[in-house]
Order: C-alpha cells, then sequence, then structure tokens
C-alpha cells in the first residue's frame, strides 16, 4: 500500500513539474518548482536506497533538513505574491520573514528541551528528530494558517493559481504537523505505520488538486476569497486594508522599490 502511494504521488508529481514547465508557470513559482523537484528526486533516491537502512536514515534526516528550508522559501514566495499588489503590507512581511526565519529555528530547539526523550527509548536520536520535525512543521502550519486568515478576512485580489497554491500548502502543512503529533504520541508500530499512510494519501490528493487546477488559465481571473465568503464585510475590510497599506508604506523605505 505504501509503495503504490509513494509510486502514484511521484508519477503525479512528475506530470506536474511537465506541466508547470510547459506552461512557464516555473518561472512565476520558483520556489513552488524547486520544492516539487526536490520532492520528486528525493522520493526517487529514497526509493532506490529503500534496502540500505543505515544509508536511508542518513539520506532521510538530509532530505528532510533540506525540504525545511524549501518550504521555508515557499512560505516566502507565496507571501509575496499574494501582496504583490500591496507595496507597504508586501515591506512588511518581508521583516515577518525574516523574524519568523530565526523563530523556526528557536522554538523547535526550545521544545527538545521542554519535552525530553524518555529513558527507555529504542532510538532517542530519531525521537529528537521527529520531536524537532513536528515543532518546525507546526511552526510553519502558523505561519500558513495566518496567510489563508489574512486573505480570508481581507478582500486580496488573487490569481486562481496562488489560492490553489495556498489551498495545497495549508492542507499539507496541517496534514503533516497532525500526523506528526500524532506519531510522537503513540509508541505503536502499528499506529506509526497508520500516520504514515494517511500521510501519503494527504500528499497524493495535494498533488492531484494542483494538477487539476494549476495552469496557464489560473493567471488571468482575479479571486477575491473574502469577497465569495463575506460579501458583506467586503466594502469595509477593503479600507482597512488599504489604510494598512499606507501606513506601512509610510513607515517602510523599501515598501516603494516593491512595485
Amino acid at each position: 500500500m505504501a509503495q503504490l502511494l509513494h509510486g502514484l504521488t511521484l508519477l503525479l508529481t512528475a506530470a506536474l513539474l511537465v506541466r508547470l514547465y510547459l506552461e512557464g508557470l516555473h518561472a512565476r513559482y520558483r520556489a513552488f518548482f524547486a520544492v516539487l523537484l526536490f520532492e520528486l528526486l528525493a522520493g526517487l533516491a529514497l526509493y532506490v536506497i529503500s534496502n540500505r537502512p543505515k544509508l536511508y536514515s542518513e539520506v532521510y534526516f538530509a532530505i528532510t533538513a533540506i525540504g525545511w528550508v524549501l518550504q521555508f522559501l515557499v512560505l516566502s514566495e507565496l507571501c509575496l505574491l499574494v501582496f504583490e499588489d500591496h507595496p507597504g503590507i508586501r515591506a512588511g512581511v518581508r521583516i515577518g520573514i525574516m523574524v519568523s526565519l530565526a523563530l523556526a529555528v528557536v522554538i523547535p530547539l526550545a521544545s527538545l528541551g521542554l519535552a525530553p526523550i524518555p529513558a527507555n527509548s529504542k532510538f532517542p536520536i530519531l525521537e529528537q528528530f521527529f520531536r524537532f520535525h513536528q515543532s518546525a512543521s507546526f511552526f510553519l502550519t502558523i505561519l500558513f494558517a495566518g496567510t489563508v486568515a489574512f486573505v480570508t478576512w481581507f478582500p486580496v485580489a488573487l490569481r486562481r493559481n496562488i489560492v490553489f497554491y495556498c489551498l495545497g500548502f495549508s492542507i499539507k502543512f496541517i496534514g503533516d504537523s497532525t500526523l506528526l503529533l500524532f506519531r510522537n504520541a503513540t509508541f505503536s508500530d502499528g499506529w506509526r505505520r497508520t500516520a504514515g499512510v494517511v500521510d501519503m494519501l494527504v500528499g497524493l490528493a495535494v498533488v492531484c488538486l494542483w494538477l487539476l487546477w494549476l495552469n496557464r488559465a489560473g493567471e488571468k481571473p482575479l479571486v477575491s476569497v473574502a469577497q465569495i465568503l463575506r460579501p458583506q464585510q467586503a466594502g469595509q475590510a477593503l479600507g482597512t486594508l488599504r489604510h494598512l497599506n499606507a501606513f506601512l508604506s509610510r513607515v517602510s523605505p523599501k515598501s516603494g522599490g516593491d512595485r
């Protein structure tokens, strides 16, 4: 089951990469394209060395660490795309991204000290790794959730591709962090394997979502999630958004160069 899901996800990821490249979207969504390409190559590498446990674990740790960096770059790219028509907010987001980068390292490290590994653990280093992984994923999930909450409350006009880009990663990060929390909370190997299969299903569903909806046509229509969900309050929220952008434009020296 797990091998089937893994192979199908890799196949559809390759198809998505080809679609993005042929339609020229790889140049606009560079971090997104890089993450997909990395996940494809990493998945193939892990499949090839799956019968060599020691090498597999070492490569897996390295891939996961690189994945954290790439995921943060995706978050940065997404935030800047969401606010590309609001230079003041965009400048404030740049500062927030730098602060978040520091917190993304400090908070997971601090969590290791607050939740020590049990003395009877068979694989203490592995347990520490998954604890760190859980904290880092949870922190990224909060940042993504904040972005989603902002575009849901304020009528920010977005390309359809950006909406599904954001939706896909939100589902992915929420799923990853929830399943990692569940994995770290149980000591049953059976339940941990089940969590791994569910994680693969979530990843496969997200790739299918992107494959169905991300295309060149998605660059043309502008969609406001807030106007769809909260049409009565859209006017007031738009005024607040403009005031916020104007204020940040005045206080940030870099906002004028982001247009």
